[in-house]
């Protein structure tokens, strides 16, 4: 556009007009950028403080986890007496011929510690009891067998009256036999 053929006053509007579009075209350049800026910038912040809010959820999270393994630290050990210890089998089966022996009763064990699940530490090993005795000796055996430290879980329990009692020796003198199904846990 020629500005010299123009009067005054139509040069002056062009100026104003030229100047106008030239601010819009710098402003809308500088704005677009600093819009652009201002967003990438909101997303770094809102990363950020998902990450802050991450952290400190895994922090609260570490903070009582710790507690509760300051509980059960000093529990490890007894759970650990659970479990009994692959090379003390002797020591099994001598807790359980004593339990037999102080409750009067004739116990027979079948126990086979290779048979066991081998895929965890600690290993499912069955146990099976045959038990002979009169009523008392056998609920004394049962409560013993109970009150050991050791982890056994009974899955069957067959008691029945052993077939060369005598019907006239009364309730005391009857034998009965008792088979218990059972599964222990070894380490």
């Amino acid at each position: 556009m020629n500005l010299n053929k123009l009067d005054n006053k139509n040069k002056i509007i062009a100026l104003i007009l030229i100047f106008l579009v030239y601010a819009i075209l710098v402003l809308y350049l500088i704005i677009f950028k600093s819009i652009t800026n201002i967003k990438s910038t909101r997303a770094d912040i809102l990363d950020q403080k998902i990450n802050l809010e991450k952290n400190l959820i895994r922090d609260k999270n570490m903070a009582v986890l710790a507690k509760q393994l300051e509980m059960i630290e000093p529990k490890l050990d007894e759970f650990d007496q659970i479990f009994i210890n692959s090379n003390r089998e002797l020591e099994f089966i001598t807790t359980l011929e004593n339990i037999a022996g102080d409750s009067q009763i004739s116990q027979k064990i079948i126990l086979d510690p290779d048979s066991g699940n081998k895929k965890n530490i600690y290993k499912k090993t069955p146990l099976k009891l045959s038990v002979k005795g009169n009523f008392k000796n056998i609920m004394n055996y049962l409560a013993k067998l109970e009150a050991l430290n050791y982890y056994i879980n009974i899955k069957s329990l067959v008691m029945s009256k052993n077939s060369s009692s005598r019907p006239d020796a009364g309730p005391l003198q009857n034998i009965i036999n008792l088979e218990i199904s059972a599964d222990t846990f070894w380490k």
